[in-house]
């Protein structure tokens, strides 16, 4: 039988053993390229920055020209992924195209000549200029910069085909704004679920020392509970000044997993801002922690909309009330989790890429 072919278009694509930091987002595009390849695919991905020489887990991966200089490689960067887009899709002649959004205006252009579909991976709001708050939009100095050097690339204005998004909550969301089938594939997350069952409460955990992540609530969680040990793990807004964090708060750094989630009874993802999509929370849930979630975006889907486990995300005296009731029910909170947690499995890459796949052939059969 032959093999479906799908050309990628990312400008940024890195295989597993890249030294440095790599976007939750590309992580997620990668795996879910690699785990076609495995059902059968012929997977390409044209790419501006990339660690990968030739073939990667079956993908096989094309690096643009550019320049060494930052500066002409941005301003260049559309011209050259072009260039090679084109040269690659007349080589490959795929059945259909994905891609990132600031490829999109690139991607449409490769599947007019080509005569295929072109589908958009949707991991963000600021991909969509017209549901950004004026403040935040204002501020984005480097999206101005780019729809100058590569084109607007808002999807508003360069509609794909089709649109993959990363949760219900995005699909909602944006798919009554444009035009195009939508499909939700979530980000892969393959931690074992963990037997383990909370029965005391000692050490609360979040991800995101920021204002924006509800750094402001964590303080006044801390407050009231001062016989409770808080840590900080992720990004660190440097606003925040780290000798202001009160004695029972510690800031940790970047670390793996095990470190984020194995030792926290409670996990706390207070964001201010719409999520597109907790995966922080999933994780947590996976690894047997207490989760509570604010009602920003779609973080209310990763705990199956249960009341119990969503907090108004601005109000500290409910936050504080949800981790009382933990504190004097630990193991009935836990247990409730449990049906939760074990649904956690539904985001496995093995379960996502049969979601994948069963889009992309819609849109090839259709």
């Amino acid at each position: 039988m032959t093999k479906r072919k799908l050309l990628a278009l990312f400008p940024s694509y890195h295989s597993a053993y890249y030294p440095h930091p790599v976007g939750g987002g590309e992580i997620s595009n990668r795996l879910l390229l690699e785990a076609l390849v495995a059902r059968g695919w012929d997977v390409s991905v044209v790419t501006c920055r990339t660690d990968i020489q030739g073939v990667s887990s079956g993908v096989k991966v094309y690096k643009t020209k550019g320049f060494k200089n930052r500066f002409l490689a941005i301003v260049f960067r559309n011209f050259f992924l072009k260039k090679e887009s084109f040269f690659r899709a007349k080589e490959i002649d795929p059945d259909v195209v994905v891609c990132g959004p600031t490829a999109l205006a690139c991607a449409r252009d490769v599947g007019a000549t080509c005569s295929v579909r072109i589908g958009l991976i949707v991991r963000a709001f600021e991909n969509f200029k017209f549901l950004i708050e004026r403040d935040f939009e204002s501020r984005s100095i480097k999206r101005w910069v780019a729809a100058l050097f590569i084109g607007n690339y808002q999807v508003v204005n360069k509609p794909a085909d089709f649109y993959i998004y990363n949760s219900e909550y995005m699909r909602a969301t944006i798919s009554p704004c444009i035009n195009g089938n939508g499909y939700v594939v979530y980000p892969s997350v393959d931690i074992p679920v963990s037997k383990r069952i909370v029965n005391q409460i000692s050490n609360v955990h979040m991800v995101g020392l920021s204002r924006e992540k509800g750094c402001g609530i964590l303080l006044k969680i801390a407050d009231r509970f001062p016989e409770l040990s808080f840590s900080v793990y992720g990004k660190w807004d440097k606003s925040i000044s780290l000798n202001e964090l009160p004695g029972n708060v510690s800031y940790m750094g970047w670390t793996d997993p095990d470190g984020i989630y194995g030792a926290a009874d409670i996990f706390l993802v207070p964001s201010q801002v719409d999520e597109a999509f907790g995966r922080v929370a999933v994780e947590a849930l996976a690894y047997g922690c207490i989760v509570l979630v604010s009602d920003k975006g779609g973080l209310p889907e990763t705990v199956d909309y249960d009341d119990r486990f969503i907090i108004s995300s601005e109000d500290s005296d409910a936050w504080c009330s949800a981790i009382d009731a933990a504190i004097l029910s630990s193991l009935e909170f836990a247990e409730s989790e449990r049906d939760i947690r074990n649904r956690t499995r539904k985001y496995s890459i093995d379960n996502q890429v049969v979601e994948f796949e069963a889009a992309l052939l819609k849109e090839t059969t259709s």
